[in-house]
């Protein structure tokens, strides 16, 4: 502001002068007045047009040299350290279709000496003066991190302009803004792409579990979420290998949750294809379904253990021992994945004490000793009153991943009678509605507060579901369909001075990682690729995994430019521009440097002062 105002006093000064200068009279003498009329006139007209050139070219003069000026002091004090800081989020949504020209487009007239162009996925340097644009599209493709990204922007000590070229694909403004308050650099944030006009459909989550309804097959559950499309029918097809196993037809207003079935032997390469006309840009979907190991199940009970026998009676998924209390087997026990005690009036302590790191299961007797359930358990009981409840569920537990499809209404779920009233430090999984728990974890111990024998819980549906998930998730082989970029796998074996590598046709690296026990732990990095790989140490394959592209770059959610200008409305150094609307031929930004701006201010000026010397020279 006060630049302009000093540009106007100063543009004044030629007014004036101008102006005195030309008021001052100019006497004229004749031997004859015969032509003083005609002279007179040519003579006005001639000084009007003059006085109008040579006071615009003064004006034009003294605007030259305080540009000039300006321009000069203006680079001197940016110093030597001030750059172009350029950061393209090339993830997958900000690189569709033809958003890898609005980026290249949006470069023309920065490539300068000075600028410094970084590409956002590990913030390294790609390219500068030199920069070909053609690189931009061959870049691998992961989200921004936009706040790390600024966090370590910040505490360099450089000055400067920093530009964002992103969709800002699922960003929180106000966190965002929180990392723009170094008043010593400019910031420029390019909105490329309007995500909330994209249709797309995500998948949410995969299980891959026994189908409890025909235990010769396997259920792939499938949830979906569907951004920005009403309307449309989607082909939903399960493949392996090229092969197509089956197809779901849904309308996009209805698509919510699907199950396949397969074999329980169909093991291998996975995908799950998602055809449609607004499907956006990851339709395909991979996962793996490897062979089970069968969890090792001893029962030990003192009457007949019919009801678990019947639970666990499929030999291709279980391998199951019966054992009586008197008669244990502590060789086949040492060897179980889970100890079923049912029934017991007494559980055996020295058990728990001998196999701390097995799975316990435990269902009372209606006349249980109150003490050794107490001891064994971890946890304070007491007799309950006897009265019948129904029972809760959170269905949020990893326990029921998969088993329920929605919530079951109160007053429809079984109502059970409760042996004992439980009180400490224990997690409740399954609750009776008035607060006592039915189904209770201490450590690697589960127990039912209920006897089978009298309340009916072995008739309930909810009976075989929950049985499965404890039998599977007490087996050491916990099988995990598919990945995302930063995740961790957990695999058996010991570090080596040959690493584990992930590998497939086209990629060979050596993720990061660390061991624990006999296991060994393993970073996927953030930019691979989505496809099959397999885990390879020596020249052993250890397994095959999938992995898809983040989670989040599936989500058609991002703040439009009307957000984006509200948010950063109040912060002088941020500015807000869209290349949505930008013609094919004009580069979004201007150029970074102002440095030879005075040499055409100098050319300028120079021009001007021969102008008025030509004026007063030939128009007399």
């Amino acid at each position: 502001m006060i630049f302009w105002w000093v540009f106007a006093l100063f543009l004044f000064v030629p007014i004036l002068v101008h102006l005195f200068d030309f008021r001052r009279a100019k006497r004229f003498y004749f031997s004859s007045i015969q032509f003083i009329a005609q002279l007179t006139s040519k003579t006005k007209s001639k000084s009007r047009l003059k006085y109008l050139l040579v006071l615009l070219s003064r004006v034009c003069l003294f605007t030259s040299i305080i540009f000039f000026i300006w321009t000069l002091s203006k680079e001197s004090n940016e110093g030597p350290n001030v750059s172009t800081t350029i950061y393209l989020d090339n993830s997958l949504s900000s690189a569709l279709s033809e958003s890898n020209l609005i980026l290249k487009r949006s470069l023309v007239g920065l490539q300068e000496p000075r600028s410094v162009v970084f590409f956002n996925n590990d913030y390294s340097f790609f390219g500068g003066a030199e920069l070909n644009l053609d690189q931009i599209g061959e870049l691998s493709h992961s989200p921004p991190r936009w706040t790390e990204l600024l966090r370590k922007d910040n505490s360099a000590d450089l000055s400067g302009r920093l530009i964002l070229l992103s969709d800002f694909q699922g960003e929180d403004l106000a966190g965002l803004r929180e990392h723009f308050s170094d008043t010593s650099k400019s910031y420029s944030l390019i909105l490329t792409r309007n995500l909330n006009e994209l249709g797309n459909v995500a998948i949410d989550s995969l299980y891959v579990q026994p189908n409890p309804d025909e235990l010769s097959e396997m259920t792939i559950k499938v949830t979906f979420r569907v951004f920005n499309m009403e309307s449309g029918s989607l082909v939903i097809k399960l493949m392996k290998e090229g092969r197509q196993l089956s197809s779901i037809v849904k309308e996009a207003s209805e698509l919510d949750e699907i199950q396949f079935s397969i074999a329980n032997n169909e093991i291998g390469a996975f995908s799950l294809e998602i055809d449609g006309d607004e499907v956006g840009y990851d339709n395909t979907f991979d996962f793996t379904v490897a062979d089970r190991k069968k969890p090792i199940i001893s029962i030990i009970e003192q009457s007949d253990p019919r009801f678990l026998r019947e639970v666990f009676a499929n030999t291709q998924l279980f391998n199951v021992h019966v054992q009586k209390p008197g008669d244990l087997d502590y060789e086949k026990l040492s060897e179980s994945d889970l100890i079923v005690l049912s029934d017991l009036i007494e559980l055996p302590v020295s058990l728990i004490e001998q196999f701390a790191e097995t799975t316990f299961l435990v269902f009372p007797n209606d006349s249980s000793e109150i003490s050794s359930y107490g001891e064994f358990l971890g946890i304070n009981l007491a007799e309950a009153d006897g009265s019948i409840a129904e029972i809760d569920i959170d269905y949020q537990h990893p326990l029921f991943e998969g088993v329920f499809e929605k919530s079951v209404d109160e007053g429809m779920m079984i109502e059970l009678n409760p042996l004992f009233l439980l009180r400490g430090d224990f997690e409740s999984i399954m609750k009776f509605r008035y607060g006592n728990s039915f189904l209770t974890r201490k450590n690697k111990t589960y127990f039912f507060n209920s006897s089978m024998g009298t309340t009916g819980f072995q008739s309930s549906a909810l009976f075989l579901p929950v049985m499965y998930q404890l039998a599977f998730s007490a087996s050491n082989d916990i099988q995990i369909p598919y990945y995302y970029p930063g995740d961790r796998i957990v695999t058996q074996g010991q570090p080596s001075d040959n690493p584990v590598r992930i590998l497939n046709e086209d990629t060979e690296l050596i993720p990061s990682f660390n061991s624990n026990g006999g296991e060994i732990v393993l970073e996927i990095p953030q930019d691979i690729s989505s496809g099959f790989y397999f885990l390879v140490q020596n020249e052993d394959t250890l397994k095959q995994i999938a992995i898809n592209i983040p989670k989040q770059e599936s989500i058609m959610q991002a703040p439009t430019i009307d957000e984006l200008k509200d948010a950063f409305a109040n912060v002088e150094n941020v500015e807000v521009l869209e290349a949505l609307n930008q013609s094919s031929d004009r580069p979004l930004l201007a150029s970074a440097g102002q440095s030879s701006l005075w040499k055409y201010a100098l050319f300028l000026a120079v021009l001007l002062v021969l102008t008025e010397t030509m004026l007063h020279r030939y128009l007399k």
